[in-house]
């Protein structure tokens, strides 16, 4: 998230200045991305291709790598993370009616909250070396901790079982 918002201090990203820790309810979250399009689809041997028809899709789901807090940090801010390829993140993109039927039902978002000052404050203590803070910051306690098991079901739909 930081890496992609550039911190929310990069020139050029006006428009991600603000950085909202949504949480939502497991169950809506579980129906929204077993009905997720993949951006490109991956196949046995690992190679990525696109997939068109991720365009009809209400819910398009894109893997990336997985970027870690580093602190030989640039002036600007994008280049505090580092990439593992080995692990992945995912990126979530809603539009039409999952954006209707999902964000804006309240009881799939149970609270909102505008974390930009967190990152902004974590920027600055990687920039001052210190990358336990700047965690503690964005990761405090047990929010660190809780891995959650995905269902079979939704494991296919986002292809988490293929190599990548």
């Amino acid at each position: 998230m930081a890496y992609r918002c550039g911190w929310t201090v990069l020139k050029g990203e006006e428009n991600q200045t603000r950085v909202l820790a949504i949480d939502l309810d497991r169950r809506r979250f579980e129906e929204v991305l077993a009905e997720a399009r993949l951006s490109s689809h991956y196949t046995a041997g690992g190679g990525a291709t696109k997939v068109n028809k991720c365009r009809d899709g209400a819910v398009v789901v894109q893997w990336d790598p997985e970027r870690f807090m580093k602190t030989d940090a640039s002036p600007l801010g994008r280049d505090c993370t580092s990439p593992r390829r080995d692990i992945r993140s995912i990126q979530i993109g809603l539009r039409g009616s999952a954006v209707e039927d999902f964000l804006l039902d309240p009881n799939a978002v149970r609270r909102i909250a505008d974390v930009t000052d967190d990152f902004r404050r974590a920027l600055e203590d990687l920039k001052r070396g210190d990358s336990n803070r700047a965690e503690e910051i964005l990761l405090p306690g047990e929010e660190r901790v809780e891995v959650l098991e995905v269902p079979d079901h939704i494991r296919e739909v986002l292809g988490m079982n293929v190599k990548c």
